[in-house]
């Protein structure tokens, strides 16, 4: 099992991989031409699906949880974490393969923004949740997978909340609720989508969750397959981009390929990606 630890100022950090995949640039951004990236386009590139650890001081604390069938609790083990060791999951969005684990974290505090609960608890609000969802794969997929597509995503509602509601801390976005710590709203790949700061003295992360899925996204302002609200997250993308870049901030992605991490300058000939590895 492989972790990639490293550090933010005077917090130690690790980047945690629950799965992994493999696609190319044509399925994962439908309006990718030839034009625009030539054979760069069906080239094979791996996705990530990685999760963020974070030591402060004595607390631990977790972002996302995997989809409770990966690598997530294996990759703790590295470090020598066990699950009830963790003191805080912060939750970025209802998505199966960032909630489908939480039930493996007992003693830990569950942090959400106010609009991710709102957005799941309320009745009609999650209908929406639902609808955005089960939309991207309509006319797609059979009726028998689509039924179980919304069953799946049904399950964090009528399932996962209901045994987790005593342990939730909503927070409302920009306010800080740990030291150094702050949701974004990031809404567009889902109306709950939410992104996450991290400062420690004078360093700065910003963990864009499933907002930016490959560099390609800073050239070209593509969303993906999988995003519910696609001209929501070319905003959202462009809004953090310029924070990333006015903080000169370490990017954390959960579908970059591992472990997830690069910075962005500003040049002469424009934006450049680096990966850190």
């Amino acid at each position: 099992m492989q972790t990639f630890s490293f550090k933010l100022a005077d917090l130690s950090c690790a980047s945690l991989p629950d799965n992994k995949g493999e696609s190319d640039l044509k399925s994962i951004f439908p309006a990718a031409t030839e034009a625009e990236l030539g054979t760069a386009l069906t080239e094979k590139l791996e996705v990530g699906f990685n999760c963020l650890y974070i030591r402060q001081g004595k607390t631990n604390i977790l972002v996302d949880t995997g989809t409770g069938e990966g690598q997530l609790l294996a990759a703790l083990a590295q470090l020598g974490l066990e699950a009830k060791d963790i003191d805080f999951v912060i939750l970025t969005h209802g998505d199966r393969d960032h909630i489908g684990g939480v039930l493996e974290f007992p003693r830990a505090r569950l942090i959400m923004s106010e609009k991710m609960l709102e957005s799941w608890t309320d009745a009609e609000k999650q209908e929406q949740m639902v609808d955005e969802f089960i939309k991207l794969f309509q006319n797609k997929i059979a009726q028998e997978a689509l039924a179980s597509r919304e069953q799946e995503r049904r399950h964090f509602a009528q399932a996962l909340l209901p045994q987790i509601k005593s342990r939730i801390q909503t927070v409302a976005f920009e306010n800080e609720f740990l030291p150094g710590f702050k949701l974004i709203d990031a809404s567009g790949h889902r109306t709950d989508h939410t992104a996450l700061e991290i400062s420690s003295e004078d360093q700065t992360l910003i963990h864009v969750v499933d907002s930016i899925r490959h560099p390609v996204q800073i050239t070209y302002h593509w969303a993906s397959f999988i995003d519910s609200y696609p001209d929501m997250v070319v905003e959202t993308n462009k809004r953090l981009v310029e924070r990333i870049l006015a903080k000169d901030a370490l990017i954390f992605g959960a579908h970059l390929p591992f472990p997830g991490l690069a910075r962005l300058s500003r040049e002469t000939s424009g934006l450049e990606w680096h990966w850190v590895k």
